[in-house]
C-alpha cells in the first residue's frame, strides 16, 4: 500500500489598501472577507489560467486550503508532493481576490501540518514581541523614527503575521512573491 505525501504551504495574503478603481470613494476598504473554499477556488481557477486543462486536471484536484486566519490573512494550503511546484507558482501569480488586488507570499513549506502551524505560531510570538518592544518604547518616549518600522497607512489594521514579515529581515525564507 502507497501512502499519499502531502506538502504544506503556509501564505501570507496582503490586500492593496487603495479603493478598486470602481469604486467611487477615495477612501481606503476593509479587506474583502476571505474563507477556506474561497481560496481553495483561488488556486484552481490560477492552476486553470496559467497551466491550462493539463496542468488543472494533473494539479488542481488535490489542492485545498485547510486553515485560513481572516485576521492574520495567513492560510495553510495542502497539496500533492509531486504538484508542490506547480502549486507554489499558482499562489504566488494570484493578483485578484473580489475584485480587489492581493499580495501573495509563501512563508514556509513543511511535509507535516504540525511544523506549518508551529512555524505559523512562531511568526505571530516574533510579531507580539516586536510589538510590545515598541509600545514600551513609546510609553518611555525613548522611541525614534529610526527604531519604528515603515508601516502602510493607518487606516488598515495590520496582522501581526504582515507585522512579522515587516521585521523578517534576515532573508533565511524568502521563497517569492508576488503583486
Amino acid at each position: 500500500m502507497v501512502r499519499f505525501k502531502n506538502r504544506w504551504l503556509l501564505v501570507t495574503f496582503s490586500f492593496d489598501p487603495t479603493p478598486p478603481p470602481s469604486s467611487s470613494s477615495s477612501l481606503p476598504t476593509t479587506p474583502p472577507i476571505l474563507t477556506a473554499a474561497d481560496i481553495t477556488k483561488l488556486l484552481r481557477v490560477s492552476i486553470q489560467s496559467n497551466f491550462g486543462d493539463l496542468g488543472s486536471g494533473a494539479h488542481g484536484g488535490n489542492v485545498q486550503c485547510r486553515y485560513y486566519s481572516p485576521h492574520l490573512h495567513t492560510a495553510i494550503i495542502r497539496s500533492a508532493r509531486e504538484s508542490l511546484k506547480y502549486v507554489w507558482a499558482a499562489v504566488t501569480l494570484i493578483a485578484e481576490s473580489k475584485g480587489r488586488r492581493v499580495r501573495t507570499r509563501v512563508i514556509h513549506v513543511g511535509g507535516t501540518i504540525k511544523k506549518v502551524q508551529l512555524k505559523a505560531m512562531g511568526l505571530d510570538k516574533a510579531a507580539i514581541n516586536d510589538l510590545s518592544k515598541l509600545m514600551v518604547d513609546e510609553s518611555t518616549s525613548t522611541a525614534t523614527a529610526s527604531m519604528i518600522p515603515s508601516l502602510p497607512p493607518a487606516s488598515e489594521p495590520m496582522s501581526t503575521a504582515a507585522l512579522a514579515l515587516l521585521a523578517d529581515d534576515q532573508g533565511e525564507e524568502d521563497t517569492g512573491e508576488a503583486i
